[in-house]
């Protein structure tokens, strides 16, 4: 009797990986950059360990990597930005392309491999993505353990479910995420690496949040709010802080915020069933609620009536000759009492 084996079939020892790469230059270093699998990005980086922050990065948010993990499972239209690593020496490149930019890319897996790669930025990314991973196979196991014990209605529904995990398993090995290398093997420069992407990094307000995150409804219908004659031109869309040169009466995200606090209540959580309120249902309770306010309380009738028109648009701007912002209203008070006789 003969055996024919088919190498190709055996996966053997394996401690690295390979992608096509194009080679660059950046800073004075070359810079690898690809695209991998989502659901490669925990074996060829390391995962992070909230308890021991690694001493090239900060420490990591658990609360945020597993905030991550959910973005992807519920968002089928997700977004990132690419990973930011740094090649301590392990990285080897195969150019395939006449001008050497184009190759083979072989990069060692975080455990095993000699010269690891190290997450300048995307480690919460990374961590989210393992989280993730680890959630549905154990969910999927625990599926298979129910599914013994279950009559054929629950083990229908249960079949469902499974199919559906598995479905988001395969989705983070199909969908690829962008990965740019940069070769340094100087830890001391390799930190400042990290300092100087940190430093030179714009994050953004609650304000342009608000505007830009359709994804809740207190911002989806944030524009149809700020029209009323309460907030019209009178709404920071770019800061949170209102100084008193600021003339505006809060910003967008304050806006937000009250839109939050009127749909789901004082002290109250948006859940799934507020988020289910069509937008013309927020709008409209909200700007009942405005109505009822600024007719309610003196203070707020004023800046109902005020007249902006002669505001710059750019809303936290002055025109240059405008005059100082008044002194900061006694919102929401009563007339002050008379004095004695």
């Amino acid at each position: 009797m003969s055996i024919t084996v088919d190498p190709s079939r055996l996966s053997l020892t394996r401690e690295e990986s390979t992608y096509l790469a194009i080679r660059t230059t950046q800073g004075g270093r070359t810079v690898y950059t690809t695209r991998i699998p989502l659901s490669e990005l925990p074996v060829i980086l390391t995962i992070p360990d909230p308890a021991k922050p690694d001493p090239d990065n900060r420490r990591v948010d658990p609360n945020h990597a597993k905030g991550f993990g959910n973005y992807l499972a519920e968002n089928p239209g997700w977004v990132a930005p690419a990973h930011l690593i740094r090649d301590t020496g392990g990285c080897r490149f195969e150019p395939i392309s006449e001008d050497g930019t184009v190759g083979y890319l072989t990069v060692p897996w975080a455990i095993g491999g000699i010269g690891r790669l190290i997450t300048i930025d995307g480690q919460h990314r990374v961590l989210g993505v393992h989280l993730e991973k680890k959630r549905i196979t154990d969910e999927i196991a625990r599926i298979d353990r129910e599914a013994v014990r279950a009559n054929e209605a629950k083990r229908q529904k249960l079949d469902e479910e499974r199919e559906a995990l598995i479905l988001r398993l395969q989705r983070l090995k199909e969908e690829f995420i962008g990965v740019d290398i940069y070769v340094e093997v100087d830890g001391v420069r390799g930190q400042q690496m990290f300092v100087d992407v940190a430093d030179n990094a714009k994050g953004i307000s609650g304000a342009v949040r608000a505007r830009f995150d359709t994804s809740r409804i207190a911002n989806r219908t944030l524009t149809d709010i700020v029209a009323h004659p309460l907030f019209a031109g009178k709404i920071d869309i770019e800061r949170d802080r209102m100084t008193l040169a600021n003339r505006n009466l809060m910003g967008a995200k304050h806006v937000a915020d009250i839109t939050r606090s009127v749909i789901a209540g004082p002290g109250g959580r948006v859940n799934k069933k507020v988020e289910s309120l069509t937008d013309n249902e927020v709008i409209e309770s909200v700007r009942g609620f405005l109505d009822v306010i600024s007719t309610a309380f003196t203070d707020l009738a004023a800046i109902t009536e005020e007249d902006v028109d002669n505001y710059h648009l750019s809303l936290s701007e002055k025109r240059k000759n405008e005059p100082p912002a008044p002194p900061p209203r006694r919102c929401c008070s009563a007339s002050p009492p008379s004095s004695a006789p």
